[in-house]
């Protein structure tokens, strides 16, 4: 008995010696444009999941200051690297291969931090290590970017060691296996990322919109639906009109639009546009109240008794005339989907209207998803167009949404806008043939029976 009891306590010795040999990470974070973010924080809410750093231009800098992870080792365990893993790619996009800083050993909690302060607020706990980077030159995640849109700024972090002594196993900080992600928007006018109407400020009837957090749109599609802000209808009971305006103080001799709408249906049901439930996109308003008698400008039209087609119309004083109708539309019966729009207008006036391809289910889903965040990409079916420059856009317009409703629960709560972008161009340089000169024109028999032309180039 005294010879089992003994092999029985040194089996116990052991398995607690070994279960007491652990590693792991324990928090994890970085800093962006002097903010810290924390990605791990044990017990607590991190406060880089999901936030929204902001709208940025090409000028701007969205700076990784540092990166650091906190580490613990028991025993014989060890830890041995530390990275931070990221990538950086507009939500609609196949996301890259991720790029890779190193953290380097900064100091032993209860010793002097490689930043020349005291290392941890823990010091009794000795098994405790900081691992840091300060990227050698400045990492500036807009570095590269050229299509505007809403971003995903992706990180994890990652360690390797070994419970009795190595470096052969590695383990993560990545929230479960799903990244720790956060969100800026480029080079754009508004994908209302902030979830408000304040930047930019948009007038009117917003009180009526409710910016909902991640849409149910259907034809959102893969990582997009993680951060997409989308403005909806709200409104309690009856029927009218509801507008949102924003003013855009330099326009240009030409013009592009690029946006997105969508309905979304009630528990369901139907969310047709018809001759009461109908969207209006002002292109150009001379005015910020879309609803006034005096408003001049130009409009996208949705909604009509049957198929919606497409109608560009100019509005003056208030009063509506089109002037295209396109040959395509959408049907009835679809419950969820998205359209995106991209629409030109050239310096003569010449108005030009491209959509991704139009839902023509009958039922519940569209039949090619319309992602969010690239109308410029997504956009490629020509719907035809018109030539009218009665209004020529100038400084301080506006762009706006309007939403037509009935008192149904669809009407009140169906319509959708989103990802609204706008450029102004330069005027082309273009050739016109006036059929005359100035001057005489000497004629021979060499010549004769042949006329002068006069030729104009316009902005040479």
């Amino acid at each position: 008995m005294k010879t089992i009891k003994g092999l029985l306590l040194v089996c116990l010795a052991f398995i607690t010696i070994n279960a007491s040999a652990a590693w792991d990470i324990y928090k994890s974070g970085l800093s962006v444009n002097g903010g810290y973010y924390d990605c791990q924080l044990d017990g607590l809410s991190p406060n880089f999941q999901n936030n929204f750093f902001g709208r940025y231009t090409s000028a701007g800098t969205i700076q990784v200051d540092f990166a650091e992870v906190l580490t613990f080792k028991n025993a014989a365990s060890n830890v041995c690297t530390a990275t931070m893993r990221y990538r950086v790619y507009r939500t609609c996009d196949t996301p890259p291969a991720f790029s890779s800083l190193s953290l380097s050993f900064c100091c032993n909690f209860g010793g002097t931090d490689c930043s020349g302060g005291a290392c941890g607020p823990d010091v009794s706990n000795t098994g405790d290590q900081k691992w840091r980077a300060v990227p050698s030159s400045t990492l500036n995640l807009l570095s590269g970017l050229t299509q505007s849109g809403m971003y995903v700024i992706e990180v994890y972090f990652e360690a390797t060691g070994d419970d009795s002594g190595g470096c052969t196993n590695t383990k993560y900080s990545s929230n479960g296996g799903a990244n720790y992600r956060a969100y800026f928007e480029y080079e754009v006018n508004d994908y209302f990322g902030d979830s408000n109407f304040t930047s930019p400020t948009w007038s009117g009837d917003g009180a009526n919109f409710t910016v909902a957090n991640n849409s149910t749109t259907s034809g959102l599609t893969g990582s997009e639906a993680n951060r997409t802000h989308t403005p909806k209808l709200n409104v309690a009971s009856g029927s009218g009109s509801q507008y949102i305006s924003t003013q855009i103080a330099t326009w240009d001799s030409q013009q592009e639009w690029y946006f997105w709408v969508g309905r979304d249906g009630v528990g369901g049901a139907p969310s047709d546009l018809d001759a009461n439930n109908q969207q209006a996109i002002y292109l150009y308003a001379n005015e910020s109240n879309l609803e006034s008698g005096t408003v001049d400008g130009y409009r996208i039209l949705l909604g009509q008794t049957g198929t919606s087609f497409i109608r560009l119309q100019r509005i003056d004083n208030g009063t509506a005339t089109t002037l295209f109708t396109s040959t395509s539309g959408i049907p009835t019966s679809l419950t969820d989907y998205g359209i995106t729009f991209k629409v030109t207008r050239s310096q003569l006036g010449v108005w030009t209207i491209f959509t991704s391809t139009l839902p023509t289910n009958s039922t519940n889903s569209q039949a090619t998803p319309t992602p969010n965040s690239c109308p410029e990409s997504l956009s490629t079916v020509n719907q035809g167009g018109a030539t009218d420059n009665t209004y020529q856009p100038s400084a301080n317009g506006h762009f706006g949404f309007m939403a037509i409703h009935d008192n149904t629960p669809e009407g009140r709560a169906a319509a959708e806008f989103d990802s609204f972008r706008f450029r102004a161009l330069p005027p082309d340089t273009y050739v016109a043939i006036n059929g005359s000169v100035s001057g005489s024109v000497v004629e021979n028999a060499t010549l004769a029976n042949n006329y002068a032309i006069g030729v104009d180039i316009f902005n040479p």
